[in-house]
């Protein structure tokens, strides 16, 4: 076989191959995963918030107290007279 007889043989392979789908996978699943962990990673981090929640504690100013001084959550505490005001704190 020659080396033009060997080119020819590839060819034709190759453009035999490029019409199936299998092919077309192969080539496009690299570059689809890809974009799909972009676009994971970019909703993440636009959902992501930087600001501390309130979290209102009804009628129990020591426990308020505690709260802030401990800060393994990181939020800010508020201590209400009742519940409907801490409701309409809320809103």
């Amino acid at each position: 076989m020659t080396k033009h007889q060997l080119f020819l043989v590839a060819q034709q392979t190759y453009t035999n191959r490029l019409k199936t789908f299998g092919f077309w996978s192969i080539v496009l699943a690299p570059i689809l995963i890809l974009l799909v962990i972009g676009g994971i990673v970019f909703v993440m981090d636009a959902t992501k918030s930087t600001e501390k929640p309130t979290v209102a504690v009804v009628n129990n100013a020591s426990l308020t107290t505690y709260l802030k001084q401990n800060k393994a959550v990181g939020a800010r505490y508020k201590n209400m007279p009742s519940a409907t005001k801490a409701k309409q704190a809320l809103k």
